[in-house]
């Protein structure tokens, strides 16, 4: 298992803190709401083009459509975690190039994580669809359809508990670590330790960006569905479907930030800073330490002489943000709702 403190933690915000549900939503709100201008117009240049053109291309060419509003995906999330990398490292006045260079470097192992993550549903699925052709092939449709029913049920219980190994293990591999399987066994570990936690936190997130995300989908849908029932869609109605996956982008980043919070606040409550803070006292002695900007590298990128700086001794108040910012800035989601921060 690669150490967990490979990577610094040099921001406002650190990520690597004991947090609970809602402090885990407090902080991806607070990083978004004082980030946003930097990494909204990257993306936004990075992947609306292609969402642009993925849905005009639906109109004539589904198939291609499909494909380049995918890749545009995918590129938000490389562009999303680059921004956290970019952030982690201490890096101020982020441009659209610097986002763009974590993109690119991004690209391929979102890729190949989104790639594996749907052989595993393929696996879970098939096994469903054999019983349901047994079922067919010797009782009828009636069978078919009662095995169907209880084996999606059984498959939608399935996914949801595996959800949270896709969430965090997504900011694993694009954080951490240098392949999937070593993902896996590190999300594994950490749910394993905090299930509870990470399932409820997942769940809760997934209803978030899921509500945003429909309502604002809904009603494109119901202005285009008339015309998708016909079997074309008109240009104009292809565009919009674009034009809408950029309107959800806030969202898209939205719920990367959090699956990394989610992450480091899995690591921070299974595995402690303990660790973190023996490094940086070494480091510190030898010369090596030192908070702050640290120059940029193509990842991966182990960097010890950038631990996790050491927690404070006191815990903080129980109205207090576990955020390091300045006092004042206890504001965010906790206890059912949002407070007013200064």
């Amino acid at each position: 298992m690669i150490s967990p403190y490979r990577f610094p933690d040099d921001g406002p915000i650190r990520f690597r803190r004991e947090r609970d549900l809602g402090d885990v939503i407090n902080a991806s709100v607070r990083f978004c709401r004082e980030t946003w201008r930097e990494w909204l117009p990257a993306l936004a240049l990075i992947a609306g083009p292609l969402y642009v053109i993925g849905g005009a291309l639906e109109s004539f060419a589904p198939g291609w459509g499909s494909v380049v509003s995918a890749s545009a995906g995918l590129l938000v999330a490389a562009g999303a975690f680059g921004y956290v990398r970019l952030y982690r490292e201490g890096a101020e006045a982020v441009e659209t190039a610097d986002v763009w260079d974590e993109a690119k470097g991004l690209f391929w192992p979102t890729f190949t994580f989104t790639l594996c993550c749907g052989g595993v549903f393929l696996l879970l699925m098939l096994p469903v669809l054999i019983l349901a052709g047994l079922a067919g092939a010797g009782g009828g449709v009636a069978a078919a359809a009662t095995v169907g029913v209880v084996g999606v049920l059984v498959l939608l219980a399935a996914l949801l508990v595996l959800y949270p190994y896709y969430l965090a293990g997504q900011a694993a591999r694009l954080l951490d670590e240098d392949a999937f399987s070593d993902a896996v066994r590190r999300v594994h570990g950490l749910i394993r330790e905090e299930r509870g936690f990470a399932l409820g936190t997942s769940v809760v997130l997934l209803f978030i960006v899921g509500l945003g995300t429909f309502v604002i989908a809904g009603m494109v849908a119901g202005l285009t569905f008339p015309y998708a029932l016909e079997g074309s869609v008109p240009l104009w109605a292809g565009v919009l479907t674009g034009l809408a996956s950029l309107v959800v982008l806030p969202f898209s980043v939205f719920y990367y930030v959090a699956s990394a919070f989610l992450y480091e606040s899995l690591s921070a409550r299974v595995e402690g800073t303990e660790l973190g803070e023996g490094i940086e006292a070494i480091a510190a002695a030898t010369g090596l330490g030192g908070a702050g900007g640290a120059a940029r590298s193509e990842p991966p990128r182990p960097d010890l002489a950038h631990p996790e700086p050491p927690r404070p001794d006191d815990a903080p108040a129980d109205d207090a943000s576990p955020d390091d910012g300045p006092p004042g800035r206890a504001g965010g989601f906790r206890g059912g709702g949002f407070r007013a921060g200064s």
